[in-house]
């Protein structure tokens, strides 16, 4: 890094500093913090090096440097207390460690010079940091120089938090030997507190925060407590909804301190309330949001659960919680009518539907069937989620934007966060991913439906009249369906062919939900859940396909089909939607009812040992 600015054996001295005109560069830099004196201290040297004065160029360099670095003083990891300004494609800004033992003893040399309060901090913050053994006495100067930044509203903002956040911790650090400074900084802000009005927004908060961070006596807490309760209200009054919660968490975290639960609870009731109101506004007016503000009213429900049980009662919380749900449903319901479609240009399937009446046209009974159970290659999950995690990776809205899925009745199924790809095996990502994979699944059984399943199966209804009787024949040729269960399949198979998707969804699902748990049985996984009374219970659909073992007992594409249409609530969901008296009459007759009931016909027809011709089209069948 210095190299490329100056040498790096030159050696510097305090009168190298004393003539380098630093303070000419903080006035330049005025009051705007690190970052401005990183940024005048930088311009100055390189200046310096163009007219050949190169020490001077290295002591404002190294200057600059101390002022680049990002002071994160919340870490619990103390290594990262000072991390780069930025990192740009391998490259990087300062950090301490890369200061030579030549640069620290110069900062040693210069720090009693250095009377600049933020100059001084840094440097001192620095040499304690970076020198081993420790000295107490630069952890002691870096504390007197971060007292005093100013503490005034628009100083928080400028790197004046973070000095006093600073200063505590390493006040805290240093206990006793930091002698009574931890007072003096409890002080100094509580003072600063009491002083604070509401004109300034969030500017008590933000001393209510370092004063907990201090760890201020309980004495002085319920006072904390009480102003910022205050504060909330009169946010609430002029309906900043946004600033009242803040300053109502704010108010429940120094209650909790001093173990005030009815103030929490009291305070829950506020912030719930808050949301209401919120939801109310956003629900009517020139601009109204359903969306919006079903989702303030699901916030609204979120925050009365967390009062106790014990204690709703006192609040009618779960009166209330059940009146508000009432209204997020209504919400819901009314958002699905506010959702635009986005179009795309159309695909011409025409040939793939002319291709797919020909595959099947003029076949006998049973290679028809054999024709028609293949006349879609199914679902490769590995390619799927090769394509989901190439289109995540490249897309800007998903990096950026939540999402939120919604079923036809208006409940919420799932939410997806924007996600950043730093962490690609994060569960937040992978669920991300599945979630694409779903989406795409879902293209594809339309696709897969309109291009190949619909067209074909009316040439065979043409040309063929298919009984029960005849599937139930095929039924009980094949190895696939358990003993005993082969007229259910028969005629849910039957209804198909009839065109009747509801009967053979409300047939063929209980039938697919018994073939995985008997599948799993056979491979002696558990499929049962026993309680603390000794009750066994069947596991559901759900917590079958869950299950990591069940890899043993069927192939990875066909879980994926299972899982992603019959079991997952952001999909289909076909299973739940069945057992649960969900599913309305449009959804057992939409695509996924269709794809579903042909995909039971393929299970069924492949695997059947046929006694398979010998011609080549016969064999493509």
């Amino acid at each position: 890094m210095s190299n490329e600015r100056y040498p790096q054996d030159l050696v510097i001295t305090v009168d190298d500093f004393r003539n380098s005109g630093w303070r000419k560069s903080i006035e330049n830099a005025g009051e705007h913090g690190y970052s401005s004196y990183w940024d005048s201290f930088s311009k100055a040297a390189r200046n310096a090096m163009e007219n050949g004065a190169v020490a001077t160029g290295k002591v404002l360099w190294l200057l600059a440097d101390t002022c680049s670095m990002m002071l994160k003083p919340e870490s619990l990891n103390e290594t990262e207390t000072f991390q780069p300004l930025m990192v740009i494609q391998g490259k990087r800004t300062a950090i301490p460690e890369d200061f030579s033992e030549s640069d620290l003893s110069f900062f040693e040399s210069i720090l009693p010079e250095a009377e600049d309060y933020r100059l001084k901090a840094r440097i001192a913050d620095i040499l304690w940091f970076v020198k081993n053994p420790r000295k107490v006495e630069y952890a002691l100067n870096a504390i007197d120089s971060y007292m005093q930044f100013p503490l005034g509203a628009e100083d928080l903002l400028k790197d004046g938090k973070e000095a006093w956040q600073r200063a505590i911790r390493l006040a805290l650090i240093l206990k006793r030997g930091a002698g009574d400074r931890i007072q003096k900084i409890r002080d100094s802000i509580f003072s600063r507190f009491q002083t604070a009005d509401f004109s300034d927004i969030f500017y008590a908060l933000w001393l209510s925060d370092l004063l907990e961070i201090a760890h201020l006596e309980e004495e002085r807490s319920s006072d904390v407590a009480a102003k910022l309760g205050t504060f909330a209200q009169n946010a609430k009054d002029a309906q900043n909804g946004h600033c009242a919660r803040e300053y109502f968490e704010g108010a429940i975290r120094w209650y909790k301190r001093i173990g005030n639960d009815s103030a929490v609870y009291r305070l829950y009731v506020e912030i719930a309330e808050t949301w209401v109101s919120e939801a109310e506004q956003r629900s009517s007016g020139d601009n109204p949001s359903n969306m919006v503000a079903g989702h303030f009213l699901e916030c609204a429900i979120q925050t009365y659960r967390k009062i106790p049980k014990k204690e709703r009662a006192a609040y009618k919380v779960d009166e209330r919680i059940e009146e508000i749900r009432k209204r997020m449903n209504r919400a819901n319901k009314l958002a699905l009518d506010e959702m635009s479609v986005i179009e795309t240009p159309g695909i011409d399937i025409s040939s793939s539907i002319e291709a797919s009446r020909n595959h099947v046209a003029g076949r006998k009974f049973p290679e028809v069937l054999l024709a028609f159970a293949n006349i879609h290659p199914g679902t490769k999950v590995d390619e799927i989620h090769e394509s989901a995690n190439k289109n995540m990776q490249h897309s800007i809205v998903r990096h950026l934007c939540t999402s939120t899925h919604m079923t036809r009745d208006g409940r919420v199924a799932a939410k997806s966060l924007g996600v950043s790809f730093d962490d690609a095996d994060s569960p937040e990502i992978q669920q991300t991913i599945w979630q694409e994979m779903i989406q795409s699944y879902e293209i594809s059984i339309g696709l897969a439906i309109q291009a190949n399943i619909i067209p074909a199966l009316q040439v065979i209804n043409a040309e063929h009249r298919l009984t029960e009787d005849i599937l139930l024949s095929l039924c009980r040729s094949t190895h696939v369906i358990p003993m005993g269960r082969e007229g259910l399949w028969a005629k849910g198979l039957f209804y198909g062919f009839e065109g009747d998707f509801v009967v053979s969804t409300h047939l063929l699902i209980p039938q697919l939900e018994h073939l995985v748990r008997t599948l799993m049985k056979q491979s002696g996984i558990k499929t049962t859940t026993l309680d603390s009374k000794g009750i066994e219970t069947e596991n559901g659909l759900s917590t079958l396909l869950d299950n990591p073992d069940i890899e043993k007992t069927m192939d990875r594409n066909l879980l994926f089909e299972f899982k992603a249409l019959l079991a997952d609530s952001i999909g289909p969901n076909m299973r739940n939607e069945v057992a649960h008296g969900l599913l309305e009459a449009d959804g057992a007759m939409s695509v996924y009812a269709i794809y579903l009931w042909w995909l039971c016909l393929r299970l069924v027809i492949n695997s059947i040992p046929w006694k398979r011709p010998n011609n080549t089209e016969e064999n493509k069948a």
